[in-house]
């Protein structure tokens, strides 16, 4: 359920944050984030100023996946850490904080062959999520 101002956000309420509004401040990838970011098992509120949170880790991510087309085999020992991070009961908030660290992990990285593989699987679950970059 999310909460808008302390109400359940619904239309009878008249309390809706519609998507193509967010949209004219926001792109899609931070407002994907910040649905993905709570777990649907979990009730939330929403409150706008979360998205400059959103604003900054989706632009770690963008940094961290530029220069890379290649995506990562499922067999990769990340990737395969990825899934694993997900499959435990959808666990998408813990999945996009593994993402950030490997974005982190590419901007440390000094050798070149390791930091593509990392921005291949970042890519690849980045994609697997529905975010394009």
């Amino acid at each position: 359920m999310v909460l808008y101002l302390g109400e359940k956000m619904a239309k009878s309420l008249g309390n809706l944050i519609m998507v193509s509004d967010l949209l004219k401040i926001h792109t899609a990838n931070e407002i994907r984030w910040l649905l993905l970011s709570h777990h649907y098992r979990k009730t939330w509120e929403f409150d706008e100023s979360e998205l400059k949170k959103v604003k900054e880790e989706v632009s770690i991510i963008a940094k961290g996946g530029k220069k890379s087309e290649k995506r990562a085999e499922v067999a990769n020992p990340l990737y395969k850490e990825f899934a694993f991070i997900v499959d435990d009961d959808l666990n998408i908030p813990a999945a996009l904080l593994f993402l950030i660290n490997l974005a982190k992990r590419i901007e440390k990285e000094t050798n070149e062959k390791k930091a593509s593989d990392f921005r291949e699987t970042l890519l690849s679950c980045l994609e697997l999520l529905g975010f394009s970059f």
